[in-house]
Order: structure tokens, then sequence, then C-alpha cells
């Protein structure tokens, strides 16, 4: 989901620890997205800083780190003036290149000497649009439609000598992370960028699985076999997200192995796999593609979740990534899967951890790195005393492999609290607590169970509402520092053809009682209850710095605010939805306490008075939550109410956010009576 990479691991022989921290820019238009992994506390400046080193990562055992993309700083020298390259002696793009060349071979070179090996993350093709004017009829010859790039000779050889100029160029270079399921241009600066992904999706999905193979060895032959160097190949894609989209490279098996049982396997090639089925949600299954084949495979997991605030509020992903999530049953044998379960499969070399970044924009938690980084630590210490093959120094023994429990009390009481003393361990133990139940927190605040449930596949790999993937959970209605309204949750189809939760809600029971209605807003309620516990009990510690208290508490703080906005605004639209959606007033409106007309919602007819007081309460949460936040100096930035539907003529366009849409009942309370 960005440009700007940092990563970890992955030595010939040895199981790889990869750490991926984004700081520079966001994943579309060079949008900043601030330092995410920033002086944290708990980590000494001597250890993170603004920017954790190489030598900090490496004393933590990871094997790697991701650079960006070497792409933007060849000179392309092979191409003439006349032939698109933009880099003319003495230009002004020519000096922008070979500073921006110079800046990367000094972070190579740094990250070197700290011991570790460096890839280069980039999408193809991205390249200066001057070459791809040049040349577009003999980039396009053999596209079916004439205009998108085709992977004919003349394509794979200007992607051939590009690379050979990078590797010449940045010899301390170990391989290359290729994506070309999303694709972005490149940086700002003097030269325009065309992007364009190497596999044409518009085909069929034989004859895109035709293309990936044939790019890839194309890319195994060029860096594996000439340079001997690696290529991480990135099944990742945006398929499967809904009706419309069926799953391919990423989340279907058939898929997955239709194209890499076409492909050579090399000692060097690797596919990188993330470990969900889709993107980092939760209500997403274990990647079926992880363990199969023949090809070697490393697996991603992102630490600081852009659906889930990015740290901004308690946020511990330890135990459902090791052990399995749990809103699936554990007896589900793909679905329930974690980590845990194919740690030791041969072929299985690294973990990759995206300890920062990813998504857009905020929250910008800016020295708020308590939860991703003590994602990052924890499942770091767990593989690293899991795997198979030992890496040459461990913090800890490798004998056997260890719990998520114990790797979190290693982690707690070594970088969290800074001692073992009996005090300690009991407020360790306490921290974990606020760990793990910050998972059912994140799951009620963010999701929607009776929706989300419902977007499942059998789980048995036979065809469900999406295939045998889930979809997109909750129509992504949430994401980043954004809080989605009713055009995500309200109408028939959003998102990647997924109908709105609330209009599923009411259209899937519109009985009486409307039981999924109200057990919709019985989880939102939850949320509030699971939040108040997890903030008591981080106000009980008092081992380790300030600054880590204050941490902890602040982002659990966080949660508790949001999630009242969150109960309260969901509340008000779905008894509004109901109101627009029915003449009727509700049946069981008698059931109400006149005291908290609250008590006993449903969601079917029109309950006036209930709409009322949620929208009283929404307003009240809302200002609670914003006036909250300036007096608390640690805190991440607050959510906008709003959500970006895209970009059309280069200016983005929003759709109303939750506020904005309570808004649309506000008139609705005045005119209509019970």
């Amino acid at each position: 989901c960005s440009q700007d990479l940092k990563v970890t691991n992955m030595r010939m022989g040895l199981r790889a620890l990869v750490a991926l921290a984004i700081t520079g820019q966001g994943a579309t238009g060079g949008r900043a997205t601030g330092t995410i992994l920033a002086q944290s506390p708990g980590y000494p400046p001597s250890e993170a800083g603004d920017r954790p080193s190489a030598g900090f990562f490496a004393q933590k055992g990871f094997t790697h780190t991701i650079v960006g993309s070497t792409m933007p700083w060849v000179p392309y020298s092979f191409l003439t003036a006349e032939q698109g390259n933009p880099y003319a002696h003495g230009s002004a793009a020519e000096a922008w290149r070979q500073e921006g060349a110079r800046k990367l071979a000094g972070d190579i070179s740094g990250i070197k000497t700290a011991g570790l090996e460096v890839w280069s993350g980039t999408d193809i093709f991205v390249l200066p649009q001057s070459i791809f004017n040049a040349s577009r009829d003999k980039f396009t010859e053999g596209s079916p439609d004439g205009k998108r790039i085709a992977l004919n000779n003349f394509t794979l050889s200007v992607l051939a000598s590009a690379i050979d100029e990078a590797f010449a160029l940045f010899p301390g270079l170990d391989g290359l992370v290729v994506r070309v399921g999303e694709n972005y241009g490149g940086p700002s600066g003097p030269v325009a960028w065309e992007g364009q992904g190497a596999v044409n999706f518009r085909l069929s999905k034989i004859e895109q699985q035709a293309e990936y193979a044939k790019f890839i060895t194309a890319l195994r032959e060029t860096v594996c076999v000439k340079h001997g160097k690696r290529v991480i190949f990135r099944t990742w894609d945006t398929s499967g997200f809904g009706p419309k989209y069926t799953a391919g490279f990423h989340s279907s098996l058939e898929y997955y192995l239709n194209v890499t049982s076409a492909v050579e396997p090399h000692p060097s090639l690797i596919f990188s796999i993330k470990h969900v089925a889709l993107d980092f949600w939760r209500w997403v299954g274990f990647n079926p593609s992880l363990t199969k084949g023949v090809h070697k495979q490393i697996v991603e997991v992102e630490c600081a979740r852009e659906y889930e605030g990015k740290g901004a509020m308690s946020n511990y992903i330890g135990s459902g990534v090791i052990d399995g999530w749990p809103e699936f049953d554990t007896s589900d044998s793909q679905r329930g899967k974690g980590l845990a379960q194919i740690v030791q499969h041969p072929l299985i070399v690294g973990l990759w951890m995206w300890s920062s970044g990813g998504g857009w924009n905020g929250p910008r938690v800016g020295n708020h790195t308590l939860w991703p980084m003590t994602n990052t630590l924890v499942l770091a210490t767990w593989w690293l005393n899991s795997t198979l093959t030992p890496a040459p120094a461990l913090p800890l023994p490798s004998t056997s492999p260890i719990t998520e429990a114990a790797a979190f009390a290693q982690h707690c009481q070594t970088t969290l609290v800074r001692s073992s003393s009996p005090t300690a361990v009991r407020d360790c133990e306490t921290v974990h607590q606020v760990a793990v139940l910050s998972q059912t927190a994140i799951l009620q605040t963010r999701y929607c169970s009776p929706y989300d449930s419902s977007l499942q596949s059998p789980g048995d790999g036979s065809t469900g509402v999406c295939g045998t993937v889930s979809c997109m959970p909750t129509n992504n209605w949430l994401r980043d520092d954004r809080l989605g309204g009713l055009a995500l949750l309200g109408g028939p189809e959003g998102f990647y053809g997924n109908p709105g939760a609330i209009y599923w809600l009411h259209k899937t029971d519109a009985a009486a009682g409307s039981a999924l209605s109200a057990a919709a807003i019985a989880e939102k309620n939850a949320a509030v209850d699971t939040w108040g516990a997890i903030l008591n009990l981080s106000q009980s510690v008092t081992s380790g710095s300030p600054e880590f208290r204050t941490e902890l508490v602040t982002t659990a703080m966080y949660g508790l605010l949001l999630a009242e906005v969150v109960r309260y605004g969901w509340t008000a639209l779905i008894l509004g939805y109901g109101c627009t959606h029915s003449l009727s007033t509700d049946p069981e409106r008698s059931r109400h306490n006149p005291r908290d007309p609250l008590s006993d919602v449903r969601g079917s007819g029109c309950n006036v008075t209930a709409l009322r007081e949620a929208i009283k309460r929404f307003d009240a949460a809302e200002v609670r939550y914003n006036a909250t936040l300036k007096t608390l100096p640690s805190a991440a930035t607050p959510f906008i109410d709003g959500y970006e539907a895209g970009e059309v003529g280069g200016k983005d366009v929003w759709t109303p956010g939750l506020g904005a849409s309570v808004n649309t009942f506000r008139n609705l309370t005045l005119s209509r009576h019970e």
C-alpha cells in the first residue's frame, strides 16, 4: 500500500524475519503519512528514534530490510532522448535523479553495515511517461485493445535492461520485491510518471494466469539466474472483495496454483502472501495458498492496521494472527488457522511484518507507536523461537516453539516495563489482558457480526456470496481516519457490489422485532463496555515508565471515546433507516423504558423517541471525543467525518460521513410523531 518501504529479513537457508516501516509517502498521489515509527514509550531514542534504524531491527533478530524502488533512479542509458529518456546530461531531471540515487545508495550502505540484506520494493510497470510516449506502439503491440502494455519482447527487454542498471547502480542490493496487482505512479519531481500493471486484468482468468507466469519467468531469468539476486513476488491484488470481483492470484488457491505451476522453481524466487485471504481485515479467513504448491513463500502481516485505527487505539493482533481469530470456530480447518499451524512448514521461509504504515492519511500517531511496535516485536519474538532453522543470534533459545502469551511476556518485561520483578510480571499479565481484550473491542466497534458472518463462504471449498472466500467486511465503512456513513452502509450496492450493512439488516429481517438490527446495536453497546474494561485495566498498571503508562491509558481512552461515537451513530442510522423505510410505528415501543428510550431498541418500524435520543447521545459523544483528545497531548489525531470515494479530474470525491448521515434524520424527529 505504499512506495516508501523499509523491511528486514532472510538469508539463504534461514527463516527470514521482515519488518516494513513506511514513513514517507501514503498509498496514493504521494500523500504524506507522517512518521509512524517514531520515538515510542518503552523504546528509548537510542533504540528507536524518529525512524528505527537497521541496527535496531538487527538487534531484534531481523535479517532483511526493504527500501524504496530503484526504478526512478536508474539512468535508462540504453534509451536515447528520442526514445524518451528524460535524464539529459546537465538537466534538472538528471540532477534530481543523481541526488535520489545518492540517497538510496546511502540507505543501502547503512543497512548493509548493520548486517541486514536489502530488498527494493517496486510496482511494475512504473516508468517515466516520456519513455511510454516515445514507444507506445511498441509497448502495446499485441495488447487486445492496443492501449495497455503488452508483455512482448520489447517491453520485457526494457524491463530487463532497467534491472541490469539497477543492480549496477546499487551493487549492495540483494533482491527486488515486485507488485503488479495494485499500481501507483512514481515519486514527485521533475519527471512525469505512468503506471500500468504488468498483467491485464480485463483478460479472462486463464489469459491472466498465462501473463503472470510469463512475467514471473522473465523476472526469474533476469534477477535470479543472471544476477544471482532474489525475486520476492507479491501475489497481492484487489480481487475477491465483492460478488462482482471474483477471487484472483491473492485469494484463490486454484488461481495461485495455475500460475505458479507454470513457473520453474528457483532457490531465490519467493512468493509473498498476506496471511489473510483478502486485505488486513477481521472476518476474513486464512489465506488458502499458504503452504501450497512448490515455491518458497513469505507471509505478510500488517501491525499498524489501516482499517482499525493504525494504533491510535489499543489494537493487539498477536493472539489472532498466531492462533487464529476468535470470530472463527477453532474447528474450521482453513479460516480459523493462524501462523502456528504453518510456521514450521518447509515452504514457509519468512515473515514480513508491516511494522508501520499502510493505507492513506491518518490517524497521525506521532510518537504513538505502542501497539504497532508491540505487535511487531511480539510476533518477531514468537517467530524466532518457533521456526525450524534459527537465526545466528536469537534473544531466546529456539529449541522448541513458544506460546503467544510467553512471547508477549518476554516482550513486556524486556521492552515495555523493563523489569521482571513480581509486580512487573503481574502488570505484564494485565497488559496482556488489555491486549487480548482489544481484539474483541476492535471487532465490536469496527465490524458488524450479523452482517459480516453472512458474507462467509461455507468454509468447505464450496461457493458462497463471494466465491470461496468472504467479501469485504462491513463494506469498509471505516478505514484510515475516515468514518463513513449511509453511502457505504445504507445502499443496495456499495463498494465492489456489496450491499451496505444497515441496508442488509433491514432487508434481510423485516419481521417484527428485527433481531438482526437489535443484534447489531447490542454489539456496539458491548463495544463500549469492553473498552471500559480495557481502560480500567490500563489504569491499574504501575510498572514501566510514565510515558509507557500514559500511552497505555491514552490508547484505551481513544478507543472508548470512538466506540461511544460509533455506538450512537450506528443506533441512529439503524433507527432512522427504519423510519424512512417504514410507515408504521414500532409495535414494540411500549416495551421501552421511559427513563431510557434506548434500553430495548428494536430495528423495525419507526420509533421517533428512540431515534431522537440516539441523535442526542451521538452529539454528546462526538463533542466528548473531540474535546477529550485535545487534552491528551500524546493522542493520535481524530477521525474525520467523511469518506473519500475516489478521484475525478484529479480531485478527491467525498461521500457524507457518519455524522452527516445522522444529520439526515434530524428533521425526521421533528416532523414525525409516534
